[in-house]
């Protein structure tokens, strides 16, 4: 997203290893990392800063969102693809029934739905423009 705004990446970029993209470990590491201005910019959730500062207004004020990318699925649950095909239907309608029409149990789980490997496409879009881990 920032290459398509005209910032080369990461060449033009402040980074902890100049000339290389920075892998930080977690979420909150690159809000605090943009905070204290050892990187210039980093990609994070929605929320993550949120979550790092509460409700330190002061605070998140000092974090800027550039840009959002389109909505990005959550991580699917998965079976092996030799699974019994009537073991993954009642594995699949399980996840399904466990918050439909009920409070949520898990903080950070909205719902289960059955997706197509379609839905990460976006996704795949994104990775395939990264640079290999690590490098």
């Amino acid at each position: 997203m920032l290459e398509e705004a005209g910032v080369a990446v990461p060449a033009a970029l402040k980074t902890a290893h100049p000339g290389e993209p920075d892998f930080l470990g977690n979420h909150a590491n690159v809000v605090l990392n943009v905070l204290l201005r050892k990187v210039d910019a980093g990609a994070i959730y929605e929320g993550a800063v949120e979550e790092c500062f509460g409700a330190d207004a002061e605070r998140s004020s000092k974090i800027r969102i550039l840009a959002r990318t389109e909505p990005i699925p959550g991580e699917p649950v998965v079976v092996l693809a030799s699974t019994p095909p009537e073991q993954k239907r009642r594995i699949r309608d399980a996840f399904l029934r466990l918050f439909h029409g009920q409070p949520l149990k898990f903080e950070d789980v909205l719902d289960f739905a059955t997706v197509q490997e379609s839905d990460y496409d976006y996704v795949q879009k994104l990775v395939s423009k990264a640079p290999p881990a690590g490098k």
